[in-house]
């Protein structure tokens, strides 16, 4: 019976490898801006825990948005289908989710070559997409790079931005709807006051993030008028009832960079504001050097340009994509691209981290996707949601080890929340270990784990009869120490009924168990 039980065990953890490793959405996608760019999220779930990836598929009539669902039944993702149908070419998609069930998606989109791009909606009820309608409100300029966000009071923004206007009539502009995207607004508000984006395509790419109380920011980086090639950092804060207007947060005078660029923006329930951004090298650095900076300050603090803490710094890539996002418990979870380290194929990743004190220190970062993959461009879902974890998607290269590759995969992984880093114990692990306290527990346990070598690590809960009912870990981890925590919940979120259950770690270094008491 033990030689039985064992062969179970075995199997069932095969299949749980398989089934919970980064998940391919769609595979073989032109590598023309699938997942451009971040300032746009590219993942949401609803609370009603459908779950949906979009990107552009340059294949389809030059360019249109397509989008999968995943099916928790079978484990699989939807063929691709599009939510536009453009004439000439969609491009740059983001969605967000309301509180109600539906997904809204935004993107620039023209019918002919020679038309200006403009910025359509759409709703998904979770059953299907409905008609697409034009918000932008200057068609006579291009209007491009747009994002979307849902504000605490369901009402839906979309921002974007008409570079190529020429001064002084380039700006960022907001349209709102306050009918779940039946109707929009009739005027653009400008974010932006210099009327100034001055030409990069870079310029302008304004990320939005939703408060308590309606509040919403918006943040972008800009040339400036007294160097073009300087990037800054521009926020504007909404408070449920008007635009505060723009201010500039990041450094002008430091010396050591040619820009502050590429903003992500998180609200925390306290309705602190966390802008992130990286530098750029100069063009005299021997070495490159870029830095992963946060500048936090209270709602109705003002902005003094100090730098709150520095999260990461790169020697070797352009860490091109940050996405932030705060949720309900107060952490500030953010992706990010940058190079790995000691990789001699020119290799990107993406990265995650936390904080759980307002930024002052931040989790051992994380990679996530396919082991040996070019990654880059990931957001985060525009909500968090205990239950459902930490949703994310990215592109990676479509063969392992060759960076940039013609053909990209369009990839989706999910991390279990809360993944606790340990950092106080600087101790090194030599080896391996797996506990939990409490133990007996109700409803929820603390799992400590050590992890002593770098490597794939998988953290699985089954049944006393060998049978799976959860996967709580299946990552790229560096070592350390770990905890996490299991609400007693199964895969499908259901409450499980009392008893023994079996945690399996494993790791490179081998594979361990602990036998742990569910009481109801």
């Amino acid at each position: 019976m033990r030689t039985f039980f064992t062969l179970i065990i075995s199997f069932l953890f095969c299949a749980v490898l398989l089934a919970q490793a980064p998940s391919v959405v769609a595979d073989n996608v032109a590598n023309n801006g699938s997942m451009y760019y971040f300032h746009g999220k590219k993942v949401a779930r609803t609370s009603t825990n459908i779950l949906l990836v979009v990107w552009t598929d340059v294949n389809g009539a030059g360019g249109q948005i397509n989008y999968s669902v995943y099916d928790d039944a079978f484990g699989i993702w939807s063929p691709a289908s599009a939510i536009s149908s453009a004439g000439d070419r969609a491009d740059k998609p983001a969605i967000a989710a309301d509180g109600l069930g539906n997904i809204y998606a935004s993107w620039q989109e023209r019918n002919t070559s020679g038309e200006n791009y403009m910025i359509m909606y759409s709703k998904f009820d979770g059953l299907s997409w409905s008609t697409p309608v034009k918000v932008s409100l200057h068609d006579a300029d291009e209007c491009e790079e747009t994002s979307i966000e849902v504000d605490s009071q369901n009402n839906i923004w979309i921002v974007y931005n008409n570079d190529g206007a020429g001064d002084p009539n380039e700006f960022v502009y907001a349209v709102k709807s306050t009918d779940g995207g039946s109707t929009w607004s009739t005027t653009a508000e400008a974010l932006s006051s210099s009327g100034l984006i001055d030409g990069s395509i870079t310029n302008g790419r304004c990320t939005l993030a939703a408060g308590p109380d309606g509040k919403l920011v918006a943040t972008w980086h800009n040339g400036q008028p007294w160097d073009s090639a300087r990037r800054e950092i521009s926020v504007n804060q909404y408070n449920g009832t008007s635009w505060s207007g723009e201010v500039m947060v990041s450094d002008t005078t430091t010396a050591d960079r040619s820009a502050n660029w590429y903003p992500t923006v998180a609200v925390d329930n306290a309705s602190n504001i966390y802008v992130i951004y990286h530098t750029n090298n100069t063009s005299s650095d021997t070495l490159n050097r870029r830095y992963l900076l946060l500048q936090k300050k209270g709602w109705d603090e003002t902005w003094d340009q100090s730098v709150t803490s520095t999260i990461y710094i790169d020697t070797g890539g352009d860490m091109l994509g940050t996405s932030a996002i705060a949720d309900d418990d107060g952490r500030v979870h953010l992706v990010f691209q940058a190079s790995v380290p000691a990789d001699t194929n020119g290799l990107d990743a993406n990265y995650y981290v936390y904080t759980s004190d307002q930024g002052q220190t931040w989790s051992t970062p994380l990679r996530v996707g396919r082991p040996d993959y070019d990654g880059g461009y990931a957001t985060l879902s525009n909500k968090i949601r205990s239950s459902a974890g930490v949703d994310i998607a990215f592109r990676e290269s479509n063969v392992p080890l060759v960076n940039d590759t013609p053909e990209t995969a369009v990839v989706y992984v999910n991390l279990p929340y809360p993944l606790v880093d340990v950092k106080d114990d600087i101790t090194p692990v030599e080896y391996d270990l797996l506990s939990n306290y409490p133990n007996p527990f109700n409803p929820t346990t603390t799992i400590s784990f050590s992890i002593a070598q770098s490597g794939n690590v998988q953290l699985n809960v089954f049944d006393i009869l060998g049978n799976k009912v959860n996967t709580l870990l299946d990552s790229e981890m560096s070592s350390g120490r770990f905890e996490l925590q299991w609400n007693g919940r199964d895969s499908k979120n259901n409450f499980l009924a009392s008893g023994i259950y079996l945690i399996m770690m494993k790791s490179v270094s081998g594979t361990q168990t602990i036998k742990v008491n569910l009481l109801k």
